[in-house]
């Protein structure tokens, strides 16, 4: 198998991975391994099901927003940008009234205290969301937020380079 495909079996064995968790967790993968690659698929899949999906697409910077929709255009899936909302973590607090079908947290592990907080009070009012975090570098369990933040949503995979 050449590295492309390697790539993409890891790719559908974490979304697998997060299905598992009832569509409820974080996917860490290492940089170039695929994390915005699941992203799309999970919203290729809603797509396929309901055209009118309902996506939120958020990150601790504007770039992670800009970077993910470049991924779409080289992955010839720019008509997803109808179904998204893109917004900076800051503006999470605005959107507790706006029912998502999936929600994906880019770079989770960056100002936690923003996304837990969001995270905790969407699953309370929107049960049957998907929240799917991404990250390369998972908070640790060993700090208070990251223990917090694992128990809301675990870890579902794990893939560093060297695995």
């Amino acid at each position: 198998m050449n590295s492309l495909e390697v790539k993409k079996q890891i790719q559908l064995a974490a979304v697998e991975a997060h299905l598992n968790c009832n569509g409820k967790s974080q996917i860490c993968l290492a940089v170039s391994m695929g994390k915005t690659h699941c992203a799309i698929n999970r919203f290729l899949d809603y797509k396929k099901h309901n055209d009118n999906f309902k996506a939120l697409f958020t990150g601790a910077r504007d770039v992670y927003n800009v970077n993910f929709q470049k991924e779409l255009e080289k992955s010839n899936n720019l008509h997803l940008l109808n179904n998204i909302t893109f917004i900076c973590n800051k503006s999470l607090k605005n959107y507790t009234d706006v029912e998502f079908d999936i929600c994906v947290i880019d770079e989770i592990h960056r100002e936690p205290d923003l996304t837990l907080n969001f995270i905790k009070e969407y699953i309370n009012k929107y049960p049957k969301i998907e929240i799917l975090g991404l990250t390369g570098t998972p908070l640790s369990s060993k700090s208070e937020i990251g223990l917090e933040q694992q128990k809301v949503l675990p870890i579902s995979f794990y893939k560093k380079l060297d695995d």
